[in-house]
């Protein structure tokens, strides 16, 4: 068979060229569709961690007693379990319904202990459910932060009221 016996058997059978091209070209849309990744977006803004007096290598007369958080911890703690599941409460508040877990493995948290500096990355579908995710999780670092402080300064008081 040379070409002019193809394009003669292409002439007389054309139709079942054109649904055999359609259904190649069907499949590959459909392929390409199919595993196409979701576009995903990201906020990631920045944290200032203040250092305490106890850090600094000082102690105050209201702080003896009180417990301190490091700074190296406080930045795990922002993404622990306990924090996860406050951002998870304010988030279904705002209409965005994530589990705690989910939350977590979202998060990505890079820190500069020299400059106190910590970044929080969530990824999502949209950018504004990034950005929710993220001021959820800061937002709920520092409810936690300052209750837990509050709570220990409350103990230090009630200790030293007592002597």
């Amino acid at each position: 068979m040379d070409l002019r016996d193809y394009v003669r058997l292409l002439r007389r059978r054309w139709p079942h060229a054109l649904l055999i091209a359609a259904v190649a070209a069907g499949a590959q849309a459909f392929s390409l569709v199919q595993t196409r990744p979701p576009a995903l977006f990201t906020s990631s803004p920045d944290l200032l961690l203040k250092e305490t007096a106890f850090e600094q290598g000082l102690t105050p007369p209201a702080a003896i007693g009180a417990t301190f958080i490091p700074l190296k911890t406080r930045i795990d703690l922002i993404a622990s379990p306990i924090v996860a599941e406050r951002a998870a409460k304010q988030l279904a508040e705002r209409g965005i319904p994530l589990a705690a877990d989910e939350i977590r493995r979202r998060l990505k948290i890079a820190s500069s202990l020299e400059g106190h500096s910590v970044t929080l990355s969530a990824v999502a579908p949209s950018p504004v459910e990034s950005m929710e995710v993220v001021n959820a999780v800061a937002a709920a670092f520092r409810d936690w932060y300052q209750e837990d402080v509050t709570d220990s300064y409350r103990r230090t008081r009630d200790v030293l009221q007592r002597q």
